[in-house]
């Protein structure tokens, strides 16, 4: 089930925020929109106790526009987006990503404040994030990731093909600006390893609590990729 290849899930820690950012932008936030990114935080959710992250990557800040928050990894910055924004229409917009995998605690089957950073209750395959991603770089097409190109029989006909033309699942617009954003991180942010010099890359790295798992996932106009470090176990 190419859905559910791979693990059974990770922590995506800051890789997440981009599901944050995207649901902001359908919103109606862009990227000069200030965000207020003072550390340390005390966050009220509805129907949740008050939320004080911790800052397991990136910077603290004060106020400042999206892109910076983006680009420095700002955990404050982006709880209070999610608060916001609502934990309902970052689940809905991760979903429409690509993310398969269920974002509420089984003991309550609801969403928590640590969505927003990815945290504990957050279990996803890089395969989903790498997918997610590329809904992103395909100005919000979502394709269905699939195993199998094509199978040919020995004339060279085609038995089978995979995959399919997708769905829009985000407006092209927003897609772009996320793009926009998101290529901060790469030129002047956490993720300036990831550049590929003349190809532009926009992505995001993420950590998890205890530095448990580290990510780093992004996309050129063509390819996109997750790639995770941690232990399986």
């Amino acid at each position: 089930d190419p859905e559910h290849a791979g693990t059974n899930g990770f922590q995506a820690g800051s890789s997440f925020k981009t599901m944050v950012l995207v649901a902001a932008l359908r919103e109606g936030y862009g990227a000069n929109t200030m965000v207020d990114g003072t550390s340390p935080c005390t966050v009220q959710f509805p129907g949740h106790n008050p939320y004080t992250p911790g800052n397991y990557e990136g910077e603290g800040g004060g106020v400042t526009n999206l892109v910076s928050a983006t680009a420095h990894s700002i955990n404050c910055a982006y709880v209070r987006l999610a608060a916001a924004v609502g934990l309902d229409n970052v689940e809905e917009t991760a979903h429409d990503l690509g993310i398969t995998s269920s974002l509420k605690v089984h003991d309550c089957d609801c969403l928590t404040p640590s969505l927003s950073l990815g945290g504990l209750d957050i279990g996803v395959s890089p395969l989903e994030m790498a997918s997610a991603y590329a809904t992103i770089a395909a100005d919000g097409v979502y394709h269905k990731p699939y195993f199998i190109e094509k199978v040919l029989d020995r004339h060279g006909n085609v038995l089978f093909r995979g995959g399919g033309k997708g769905e829009q699942k985000i407006p092209v617009q927003v897609a772009r600006q996320a793009v926009s954003i998101l290529k901060s991180v790469v030129t002047s942010g956490t993720g300036t390893r990831a550049s590929l010099g003349k190809y532009p890359v926009f992505g995001k790295t993420g950590t998890a609590q205890d530095y448990t798992d580290a990510w780093f996932v992004g996309s050129t106009r063509q390819l996109a990729a997750a790639v995770w470090m941690g232990s399986p176990k």
